[in-house]
């Protein structure tokens, strides 16, 4: 199993380059680059630069949204990475209803986040797509780049089983609520004619390592925050006494704080009596060992690629202590359903 990290949205370049050294020579196996034009500078060209920089890292996007673009466009942009890097970009996609809510965009529907990713792969793949009435194609892609789709509801993990190369999930990282997200995968895989065990599952784990819970878990309030946000009320996992708290966290939630240490947010989940649900749910956390037996019982369930979604307060000290203290190889006791998707090169 391939661990990740992902990059801290707020990160100043030259920093973040820096970091995207530091996790190869940790020996982790991928870095994201998040797609927020509003908190950060182009994915696409930094992650550029960081292929020319780096020798084995996969270089993902985590997520790129598709409402503000024709689907040439982000294919032309990481099919450019992938050339670049020699095969090591990987696409990372999703219907991100608040990122595209802060663009002044609406998300789009299944159907439609369907279409998308359809015509994406098609694209990457060198193929000829009809694109609302226009020809597409990009004659020059030489190799094709894996797309993996975010999802969080069954009706988008489901999706990713029929169309996408694989499927980031990033409603929990263990228990009942993961065997079912991959479950639903591997069905939607099956009910399009498709080879589920072809499929890549990823999972995002929000990671902190520390001396105990409480000190790994001050760390990852703000973005435990924005994944209970996330929550639909009538999540079958939540009870009857956190039901409140959700439909008051996400009518109260400050987008202006999202994953901002020390925000609104942080407080919030505080005040509605909802960290240890969410850290229970969401995130990787702990001493050393904690961590290490989470991590351990994912590669065991056969996912093949846990990126690790930053402790927001000092992300560089999660990506040392995970690599030193807990360390970034997991190997499952029985082999794995499937292998992280990579180009050719």
């Amino acid at each position: 199993m391939i661990l990740g990290t992902a990059a801290h949205p707020f990160r100043p370049f030259e920093d973040w380059i820096r970091v995207v050294h530091l996790v190869e020579d940790l020996g982790y196996g991928m870095t994201c680059q998040s797609a927020n034009p509003l908190s950060r500078g182009d994915p696409y060209v930094e992650l550029g630069v960081a292929a020319r920089e780096t020798k084995n890292l996969l270089l993902a996007t985590t997520v790129a949204v598709p409402a503000p673009a024709n689907p040439a466009v982000m294919a032309a942009s990481i099919a450019t990475v992938n050339e670049i890097s020699g095969g090591r970009a990987v696409l990372g996609v999703g219907r991100g209803a608040a990122t595209a809510r802060l663009l002044g965009e609406r998300s789009l529907t299944t159907s439609q986040l369907e279409e998308y990713v359809r015509a994406l792969r098609a694209l990457l793949a060198g193929d000829e797509v009809t694109w609302h009435g226009t020809r597409l194609h990009l004659g020059w892609v030489g190799r094709p780049a894996p797309v993996i789709l975010a999802a969080y509801g069954p009706r988008t993990q489901r999706l990713a089983g029929r169309c996408a190369d694989g499927v980031l999930i990033a409603s929990a990282v263990g228990g009942r609520v993961l065997r079912e997200a991959i479950s639903t995968v591997r069905d939607g895989a099956v009910e399009a004619g498709r080879d589920p065990d072809a499929l890549a599952i990823w999972v995002m784990g929000r990671a902190s390592v520390g001396d105990d819970a409480d000190e790994a878990l001050a760390d990852l309030k703000a973005i435990l925050a924005a994944a209970g946000r996330q929550l639909d009320e009538d999540d079958p996992d939540l009870s009857d006494a956190l039901r409140p708290s959700v439909t008051e966290l996400k009518k109260r939630y400050v987008e202006a704080d999202h994953v901002v240490p020390g925000g609104a947010n942080e407080s919030l989940i505080e005040e509605l009596g909802l960290v240890d649900y969410l850290a229970g749910r969401f995130a990787i956390a702990g001493t050393a060992a904690q961590c290490r037996h989470q991590l351990q019982e994912l590669a065991d369930a056969g996912v093949d690629c846990v990126f690790l979604n930053g402790a927001m307060r000092n992300e560089e000290r999660m990506i040392v202590s995970m690599a030193e203290k807990v360390g970034v190889s997991f190997h499952p006791r029985h082999r794995p359903r499937a292998a992280v998707p990579q180009a050719d090169g």
